[in-house]
């Protein structure tokens, strides 16, 4: 099961809808990737720092935009989930049968 299927249920379907279009739009740079870590940028009206990350069971997520700062999933980081599963960035995420999402 994707990455993407695993955590889809964490984030609202407008976050979803606005990251895939970022995802499809190419916005998302990975900068370094690990079997248990993403680091990229993503390109909106700002560039923005996301970090994807397997820690002890939990899938923690950052960015440096100001939604994710109020303590909401974005859009910058649905859109990095997306651009780790088309390049399986995270096989350890495929080994896991459930993942929960932790706000780092």
């Amino acid at each position: 099961m994707s990455l993407a299927a695993k955590v889809s249920h964490e984030f609202a379907a407008r976050i979803r809808f606005r990251g895939t279009q970022y995802f499809h739009d190419g916005a998302v740079t990975v900068l370094r990737h690990s079997p248990a870590r993403v680091e990229a940028v993503v390109q909106g009206g700002n560039p923005y720092a996301v970090r994807l990350a397997l820690v002890n069971g939990k899938f923690a997520v950052a960015c440096t935009c100001p939604y994710f700062d109020e303590g909401e999933e974005c859009k910058h980081i649905w859109a990095t989930i997306l651009e780790a599963d088309e390049h399986n960035y995270l096989p350890a995420a495929s080994q896991q049968k459930r993942l929960a999402l932790w706000l780092d």
